[in-house]
């Protein structure tokens, strides 16, 4: 069985450098992007088993990352997980399709993060 591999994408390098070494410890193989231009990079690269994305970035908000990976037909399945702070992350993410139970509220505890990407996988056939 192959390591679950997690491209995670935020602009906080602070948030990302702990989320890797939580991911990394927890088993999973993890890919880091700085910013939404660069999540498609790597995801079209490394087809990650999940996408991790923070809402507001430079370049690219995490929803049109959605949209754009969503609409592009060398994408098979997309497992997404929206990250966000913002009072208005819901509805956003609702508008771009991205289903409400793929939105975690900032702050969170690691624990509704590790549990959000095991049903993430679970729902794909993929744990």
């Amino acid at each position: 069985m192959h390591r679950k591999t997690i491209l995670l994408a935020d602009d906080d390098i602070g948030l990302r450098a702990g989320l890797e070494t939580l991911l990394t410890l927890t088993g999973y193989e993890v890919i880091e992007a700085s910013d939404g231009m660069k999540a498609l990079e790597l995801y079209r690269i490394y087809r990650p088993d999940v996408l991790v994305c923070d809402m507001k970035m430079p370049i690219m908000n995490g929803d049109m990352v959605f949209k754009v990976l969503k609409a592009d037909p060398n994408v098979r399945s997309l497992n997404f997980i929206l990250m966000s702070g913002a009072a208005d992350a819901t509805a956003v993410a609702m508008s771009a399709g991205i289903p409400v139970t793929n939105i975690l509220q900032k702050p969170f505890f690691v624990e509704n993060l590790l549990r959000l990407i095991e049903d993430v996988l679970n729902q794909a056939g993929q744990a």
